[in-house]
């Protein structure tokens, strides 16, 4: 691609390309999403393997679309436990109310603005969770 750029109409050319292409995986991401149903998964999803056990068309969707949901890493009892503690964290230090981070200039004008993620990731249950093989292994895989 390189070598065609020798006159503003390569330039042009290549430009014309890029953008449909471009255009083209917007298309397919757009068609994706509204195939899903409500509060259906935005990528793929997958149980959690053993490490080195997804299958090829699912780790090529995630390298295509950056994300993807793992079900089954942790037992449903555990992470409902997480969940409350993490919940009572939240309120305990008034985070909805009182915390201001990073990210609130970027998006406190959303209609969602809710605090961002900075609080979550250092409370127990995320460390406990960041600590378990099982989350070695989702990861990884």
């Amino acid at each position: 691609m390189c070598a065609r750029l020798g006159s503003p109409a390569a330039v042009t050319e290549v430009f014309a390309e890029i953008e449909s292409a471009m255009r083209a995986e917007v298309a397919e991401v757009v068609a994706d999403r509204d195939a899903r149903p409500a509060g259906g998964a935005r990528g793929p999803v997958h149980r959690h393997l053993e490490a080195d056990t997804v299958p090829v068309s699912t780790v090529e969707a995630i390298a295509r679309r950056g994300l993807r949901g793992v079900r089954g890493t942790f037992p449903r009892a555990r992470a409902e436990a997480w969940d409350t503690e993490l919940a009572g964290y939240l309120e305990g230090n008034r985070v909805r109310r009182d915390y201001r981070g990073p990210a609130d200039d970027v998006f406190a004008g959303l209609a969602s603005s809710q605090p961002q993620i900075y609080p979550v990731y250092w409370s127990k249950p995320q460390i406990q969770a960041r600590r378990t093989t099982a989350w070695s292994l989702s990861a990884r895989s």
